[in-house]
């Protein structure tokens, strides 16, 4: 994994700001494969990836979250500031368009809304976690939709994805970042339990323009989710999983 994370190091510092697009979304889904190759974790997709320029809308759970995704469809990700400085990790995430917020911070919310929607607009696809942190994955936060303002000013469909981890048929939370951990303690557990999947489930696309206001599209998002995979939002009754 170290080796692969050098590696990754010096891609995003030599070729890779002079790839065309296309080259570079094939070599960071192919490093992302390798990640998850890595960590003992295959993938799996349900459900239609969409083209065109959107934003991903995430339940949040791992560190492995971004790799499950772009291993997928390399996306512009907007992460807290303190990823930056994770070794490697946080060089890798600057290079490869990650767009970083500090949290708190009304102006950086404007900022990075502005920055989202003007990359969409260029063409690109951006992924966001509005529930602003990590779970376990047996609930939701409630779904903050500053961000998803970024949609509506660049005129793009909002897709939701439920993302959950796998091992042995049942729901694991051996990839979870929570409670304080250290990534190095998470990377860890994650490598010492072979055999785990994670799950995409793209689920049907929103229509910014079909809803009064931002907060309307996130709850929307947020019910897709919450509905799929079966649990509650801030202590709200669960749902039964599909």
């Amino acid at each position: 994994m170290i080796l692969h994370l050098l590696l990754g190091v010096g891609i995003v510092l030599s070729v890779y700001p002079f790839l065309r697009l296309s080259r570079r979304t094939s070599v960071a889904r192919w490093w992302s494969h390798r990640v998850l190759s890595l960590c003992g974790m295959t993938l799996e997709v349900k459900g239609n990836l969409p083209a065109g320029p959107r934003i991903f809308v995430m339940n949040h759970i791992s560190w492995l979250d971004i790799y499950a995704l772009n291993a997928l469809k390399p996306s512009h990700f907007v992460a807290k500031s303190e990823i930056r400085g994770w070794p490697l990790i946080g060089l890798l995430c600057d290079r490869a368009g990650t767009i970083f917020i500090e949290r708190g911070k009304r102006h950086a919310v404007h900022q990075v809304i502005h920055q989202l929607a003007e990359r969409m607009q260029q063409g690109h696809t951006a992924a966001v976690f509005p529930e602003g942190t990590t779970t376990r994955g047996d609930q939701l936060l409630p779904f903050h939709a500053n961000l998803l303002q970024a949609a509506i000013e660049a005129h793009v469909p909002v897709t939701p994805v439920a993302l959950r981890y796998w091992h042995h048929e049942q729901r694991s939370e051996v990839p979870a970042y929570v409670e304080g951990m250290t990534l190095v303690e998470s990377m860890s557990k994650v490598v010492m339990t072979p055999g785990m999947v994670a799950e995409l489930t793209l689920l049907p696309e929103l229509h910014p323009e079909e809803f009064k206001t931002r907060h309307a599209l996130a709850k929307a998002a947020q019910d897709a989710i919450s509905h799929h995979l079966g649990v509650s939002v801030a202590g709200t009754t669960p749902l039964h999983p599909h």
